[in-house]
Parts: structure tokens; C-alpha cells; sequence
């Protein structure tokens, strides 16, 4: 089976997206969420942030097979109309814009961190938008090949920070468990919105998975 139709697989649309909330979100996190709640509760939330996203994605792929949506541009003119879907997608090239520029910075300042100190931000800045160009050249087969290649180095690397870490673990500063109560958590779910970033890709790329007949 060929990928000359322009189709990617299950496993590689699975790629892109856990390659895409793989990001500074990670890093930046735990303090995020702390300092928002000023609680230990902080796992509750993200226990909670991820049950939720679980429950839209999985609500997200029963409307598309139900819609048979292949095309997210497509159907968006044909339930909204001509202009009204042109804003709602201009809105969205929007949305992305700011998502790439926040992880490109943030990135930058990651590098220049722990790799490169003395170099220029703008150099670096410059260095990963075109190297994200020249990816974008190769279409979404390009990407998907990059982000199967990369991602279980990446999931070896983070796993293996865990397990360097894991003496310095101590379960006893999870408590007590919401002792401020229930309202700092329903606070700060938003604070845990930003690891789950990436996620909304499934919106554009499920049309693009290829189907596998087995005869």
C-alpha cells in the first residue's frame, strides 16, 4: 500500500498529533498550574483535562464518520456559506498563527537556555521557522514521516528524565488532597488547556487518514 494519494495512516495522524501537544507545554506546566491554584491539586486537574479532551475527541470522530466529512474547508462552506465560512476559517489561520508564534518563542528561549547561550534569539527564531518551512514544503506525507521518526525518540527521552527523577519523588506533597476544596480546581482548568495544545489537528487531518480495506 502506497501513500501516492495523499493519504496518511491511523498511526501516523496518531503521530502528529502527540508530536504537536509534545511542546513547551511539558516544560512549563506544573508551575503554570500551581501558580494559578496555589494548591497541590494540580494532577486532579490534569486527570480532569484529560478526560475531557478524551470524551470531545471521541464525540469529534462519531460526528465526522456520521457527516462523512473529508474535507473540514469543504464542509464548512456547506453548512455555513460562502463568506461566513471564509471567516470562521480566517479566524482559524488566526488561531494557529498565534499558537506557532507563543511555541517559537518559547522554543527559542528554550534553546538559547540549555544549548546555545550566546546566540542571537533571532537566529534561532529564524532557524526553527525555516526549518518548519522547509517541512511544510513536503506536504502532510513529509510531516507525518518526521513525526513517526521522532516521536518514540522523544517518548524514550521524556521516560528516561522520569526515571532519573523518581528519587526525588516524594508522594507526601500531593496532600492534602484538595485541602483549599473543589473551587481552586475548577479554577485553574484552564491553566491545564496548554499541554493539550496540538489536539485540535484531529479537526483537519481526520479526512486525510487512509482507510485500509481488508479483502
Amino acid at each position: 500500500m502506497t501513500q501516492s494519494d495523499g493519504k496518511i495512516l491511523s498511526v501516523e495522524l496518531a503521530s502528529i498529533i502527540s508530536c504537536g501537544m509534545l511542546g513547551v507545554g511539558m516544560l512549563t506546566l506544573p508551575r503554570t498550574i500551581t501558580d494559578n491554584i496555589n494548591s497541590p491539586d494540580g494532577w486532579i486537574i490534569l486527570i480532569f483535562n484529560g478526560i475531557i479532551i478524551g470524551l470531545f475527541l471521541c464525540l469529534l470522530v462519531f460526528l465526522l464518520k456520521k457527516h462523512q466529512v473529508s474535507d473540514y474547508y469543504t464542509y464548512m462552506e456547506e453548512a455555513f456559506g460562502k463568506w461566513l465560512s471564509k471567516i470562521l476559517g480566517f479566524v482559524i489561520v488566526i488561531y494557529f498563527i498565534g499558537v506557532a508564534s507563543f511555541e517559537v518563542l518559547a522554543m527559542s528561549e528554550m534553546v538559547r537556555f540549555y544549548l546555545m547561550e550566546n546566540t542571537p534569539v533571532e537566529v534561532v527564531i529564524l532557524s526553527l521557522i525555516l526549518a518548519s518551512v522547509h517541512l511544510l514544503t513536503g506536504k502532510i506525507k513529509a510531516i507525518a514521516k518526521v513525526c513517526v521518526f521522532f516521536l518514540p525518540l522523544t517518548v524514550v527521552i521524556v521516560l528516561l528524565i522520569y526515571l532519573l527523577s523518581i528519587r526525588v519523588v516524594d508522594l507526601k506533597n500531593l496532600q492534602p488532597v484538595l485541602g483549599n476544596g473543589i473551587l481552586p480546581v475548577i479554577k485553574g482548568m484552564g491553566a491545564g488547556h496548554l499541554y493539550f495544545f496540538g489536539v485540535e489537528l484531529f479537526i483537519f487531518l481526520f479526512g486525510l487518514v487512509k482507510k485500509i480495506r481488508i479483502k
